[in-house]
């Protein structure tokens, strides 16, 4: 009877694993229905879904079309979201996730010649202060780098708003995030295979017998 009931303990454990995803924020695929956007202003806000987990951005204008934003043509099919600024400004925008998941890095790079923009990130149980972009690069040439948060990686809780918020050292500092690398905890179900529940239902059967002979 005990090889039985561990048997059946093994075959109800939930075997636990990590799976490494990514936000593209360069797709242009969003949530359809959550951006909002005019033919005159930047996108303000819009959600994107990546291995179930659903990210949403409330950006105030910061999220824009790569190079044809600067000719004032705002096109959502080709997005990327831009940090920084003119006039020594912070601006900020903030990100919700629908499930725990935790950062473990963003992709981009400061504009060739528009450089050294800093952001921090801070929420419920999260300070990352002082993050940028080692690597400048351009738009239409250069392929985003990935770069990790200051302090590690930053485990964000469901429901929370996260604020990442933009120090711009001159007044023409300019970077752009492509994407964000996550985490997340899957619980994989081991399967029953065939056959199986009738050996067990057999074994407990036998440890029955056994039982009644010895009395």
């Amino acid at each position: 009877m005990f090889k039985f009931i561990n048997a059946a303990a093994f075959v109800m454990a939930a075997a636990t694993s990590v799976s490494a995803s990514t936000v593209d924020l360069s797709d242009g695929n969003f949530v359809p229905g959550s951006v909002t956007y005019s033919t005159v202003n930047p996108i303000n806000g819009f959600a994107e879904l990546s291995d179930g987990v659903t990210f949403t951005f409330a950006t105030s204008g910061q999220f824009r079309s790569i190079g044809t934003w600067n000719t004032g043509i705002i096109d959502p099919a080709n997005p990327v979201l831009a940090i920084g600024g003119g006039g020594l400004s912070t601006t900020s925008f903030t990100m919700s996730v629908d499930q725990d998941v935790t950062l473990d890095a963003f992709t981009g790079f400061d504009a060739r010649y528009l450089v050294n923009a800093v952001f921090d990130v801070t929420g419920a149980g999260v300070s990352s202060l002082g993050n940028g972009f080692s690597t400048v690069g351009s738009l239409s040439i250069d392929t985003p780098v990935s770069e990790s948060f200051v302090g590690g990686p930053l485990n964000l809780s469901a429901g929370e708003s996260y604020t990442f918020s933009i120090t711009n050292p001159s007044a023409t500092t300019q970077s752009f995030i492509f994407g964000l690398e996550f985490t997340k905890a899957d619980v994989e179900v081991v399967p029953l295979p065939a056959g199986l529940s009738l050996l067990l239902g057999a074994l407990g059967l036998l440890g029955l017998v056994r039982r009644r002979s010895a009395a």
